[in-house]
């Protein structure tokens, strides 16, 4: 399958709207094997790590594409394509639910969790890393 590259400053707009990749003019393909994915949504998107990133190492390197549906709901573990608070620039965490408690984990255990609060919003979960190697 392919997944229409975004850049991150548009991820709201793309999560909460019904655009697909077929509104975009020219996109920026990335392709992805879908080893471990039983199904994507056809709004799935991909977002490049950025350079200087750390929270997400070791399984989102720089420039490694994340792969992000927002038609899937997340659940206990999931990755998650979250803003911390609405309107913030978006993160990627994983899902961690105690009951009704909900976390932000870090990938990286040098940069502290967090607990999700009614202003924080998920707007993708996230299904895969894919790593270019050229």
């Amino acid at each position: 399958p392919l997944a229409p590259v975004i850049e991150w400053d548009q991820v709201s707009a793309w999560c909460h709207s019904k655009l697909t990749p077929q509104d975009l003019s020219d996109p920026r393909m990335i392709a992805f094997t879908p080893s471990d994915l039983k199904s994507v949504g056809n709004r799935c998107f991909a977002l490049i790590i950025p350079t200087g990133d750390e929270s997400m190492r070791p399984d989102f390197n720089p420039g490694s594409a994340a792969i992000c549906d927002p038609d899937l709901d997340p659940r206990h573990l999931s990755m998650v394509l979250v803003s911390l608070e609405a309107g913030q620039f978006p993160v990627i965490r994983q899902l961690i639910e105690y009951g009704r408690t909900r976390l932000l984990d870090t990938l990286n255990s040098r940069y502290p969790s967090s607990e999700m609060t009614k202003s924080t919003v998920i707007h993708a979960t996230v299904r895969a890393s894919v790593r270019a190697f050229d």
